[in-house]
């Protein structure tokens, strides 16, 4: 490697850097607005939650049966 090798390489990193530390405010909002946005689902407030609580979880739910349940798109339909 030359001197100019080196030159490029120094400049393009101070480039990069230079970038980054414009960038740094905009992903900084971003992460922000991802960790609220985040906090907002799994902890909602009064206006978007519901008064039942814990709610248990049943073995089977919905109307696809998990057993006895033979080859249901090997025919393009469910089998019951």
């Amino acid at each position: 490697m030359d001197a100019n090798e080196h030159d490029v390489n120094k400049i393009t990193l101070l480039a990069i850097h230079e970038w980054m530390k414009d960038e740094e405010p905009y992903v900084k909002r971003l992460k922000g607005h991802d960790e609220e946005m985040e906090d907002h689902m799994v902890n909602p407030d009064g206006e978007y939650s519901t008064e039942l609580g814990e709610v248990p979880h049943e073995d089977q739910k919905g109307s696809i049966r998990q057993r006895n349940l033979f080859a249901p798109y090997l025919y393009g339909r469910y089998t019951f």
